[in-house]
């Protein structure tokens, strides 16, 4: 694992551990959290197989998906609040600074 990708995995623990239960999730055990993975599987591309992985993954735990190689500056706990009230959550950062 990349030294990016290890720190990233610290900012996440460590901004959110207390709120949120953390999995990292891989190919080799996906099958261990989604007992129907369809039979097309092996034949999709990898960033298809990551897809299907994610949604499915939400679709029956719930809760929210991040990309590994981002920063955690802060927990995530404000952002999911919000969906006690919306479907889905986004959130989106220019260059100029502005957010979306």
């Amino acid at each position: 694992m990349s030294s990016h990708i290890c720190l990233s995995l610290k900012t996440l623990h460590c901004h959110n551990r207390q709120d949120f239960f953390l999995k990292l999730v891989t190919k080799a055990t996906a099958k261990q959290y989604i007992s129907d993975i369809h039979s097309a599987f092996d034949r999709l591309i990898p960033a298809h197989q990551a897809d299907y992985v994610r949604c499915r993954l939400l679709e029956i735990f719930g809760g929210m998906y991040v990309d590994i190689d981002i920063i955690a500056l802060r927990s995530f706990k404000e952002w999911y609040d919000y969906l006690t009230e919306y479907d889905i959550v986004g959130y989106s950062w220019k260059p100029d600074g502005d957010e979306i």
